[in-house]
């Protein structure tokens, strides 16, 4: 999935953050995976944004800065390591 970004094809992208998200969650929202679920949620940030969805893709980073999970601050250093390494920066 990051790696799919990385490279801007956003539609692989997505689809596999989707399908994280969907193994991640139980059926009553129970996530079993909040890291995991968190990055796939920046993954479709990412693909909003790159739509022109900016709503959309704040929506997807504030609900991955949310929830049960420890590693808010990687989360966030993660992606901003990605945003220097990605397509355009190349």
């Amino acid at each position: 999935m990051d790696c799919y970004r990385l490279l801007g094809e956003d539609c692989m992208a997505r689809n596999l953050a989707e399908e994280v998200i969907r193994v991640g969650t139980d059926f009553d929202d129970t996530e079993h995976s909040p890291m995991r679920n968190a990055e796939a949620r920046i993954t479709l940030g990412v693909a909003a944004a790159r739509e022109g969805d900016l709503e959309g893709a704040v929506a997807y980073g504030e609900r991955a800065l949310r929830g049960d999970r420890q590693a808010a601050a990687a989360l966030v250093e993660r992606q901003v390591h990605m945003n220097r390494r990605g397509p355009s920066a190349s």
